[in-house]
């Protein structure tokens, strides 16, 4: 516990000093704007060099300007982030179109399977409010709080089937459109097991193409298309009264079917726990660094 708290305190000191870095940097780009333009204004106005009540006037109102469109973007993501701005060392937030893909299969509702298994039989309202979902959707938040501000993004949803959160490509500087898009995701119930192949197909039918993928998830997939071998034993052991459940083997082997055509597009990870999966971590690291994307196992206390 001793340890735990003094990794907590050395990474909330690490976010104090990186968030107190990018402050110092946006008001020194602030400045050096400033003095460009006024310099800018010095070489194309002689009248107001030759004035300098008028450069003065013009100047300060740039700067007010300046300032009021940094104030814009910082309500834009206190709205999206319900007020916090925290940074995650190593873990970037970039592309043009990104595309969000979260795991809402029913494994999403807790770490632990039996705990997963029962509630599968309560309200859905209940499922909603399971700790391990909350997360998810506290880190959905944190990822659309930090969109790059000329950037555009959809989330979909995936368990069985794929729900779409937003209507097609929207702007990352549209707050009621993000404040829509997590509307919608609070509304999904996590439920049904973890078909990736189809999430990554409708991936692949977005046009234009995303150019960066960030996937929250919690182990691997436990629907798609097995092979030939594997359909026949599964169908055989049905037959026989025998369990069909999905080995780690056939769910490796579903990883690798849905993400083999998949090379150009990063693609970053974002792995809950989930008890009794533990070659997952190893697999979608692999994925990650083949696509050039990132991986990311947060402890509970992010983001």
């Amino acid at each position: 516990l001793a340890e735990r708290l003094s990794r907590s305190r050395d990474a909330t000191a690490e976010h104090a000093r990186r968030a107190a870095q990018i402050e110092e940097e946006l008001r020194r780009i602030a400045e050096q704007r400033v003095a460009l333009i006024r310099r800018q204004l010095e070489l194309d106005t002689p009248q107001a060099a030759a004035d300098p009540e008028e450069l003065i006037r013009k100047v300060r109102a740039l700067q007010n300007q300046v300032e009021q469109e940094q104030q814009k973007d910082q309500r834009l993501l206190a709205r999206a982030g319900a007020g916090r701005r925290q940074y995650t060392a190593g873990f970037r937030i970039e592309g043009r179109r990104i595309l969000v893909l979260v795991d809402r299969s029913a494994s999403m509702t807790d770490e632990r399977i039996a705990t997963v298994v029962r509630n599968q039989f309560l309200p859905d309202e209940v499922r909603r409010d399971a700790r391990k979902w909350r997360w998810t959707l506290d880190i959905l938040e944190w990822l659309l709080a930090h969109l790059p501000h000329d950037a555009q993004y959809q989330v979909l949803g995936y368990s069985t089937a794929v729900a779409p959160a937003t209507d097609g490509w929207q702007s990352a500087t549209d707050a009621a459109g993000l404040q829509r898009a997590l509307r919608r995701a609070r509304g999904w119930t996590p439920n049904g097991g973890t078909d990736l192949s189809a999430a990554l197909d409708a991936a692949r039918t977005l046009r234009p193409h995303a150019d960066a993928v960030y996937m929250i998830t919690d182990g691997l997939p436990t629907l798609g298309s097995l092979g030939r071998i594997q359909r026949a034993r599964k169908f055989i052991a049905s037959l026989a009264g025998g369990k069909t459940k999905v080995s780690p083997e056939e769910r490796a082997e579903l990883l690798y079917a849905a993400t083999e055509q998949v090379f150009q597009t990063p693609h970053h990870i974002v792995l809950l726990p989930l008890e009794g999966d533990p070659r997952a971590a190893g697999l979608y690291w692999q994925f990650a660094n083949r696509t050039g994307g990132q991986f990311l196992a947060p402890t509970p206390d992010w983001p």
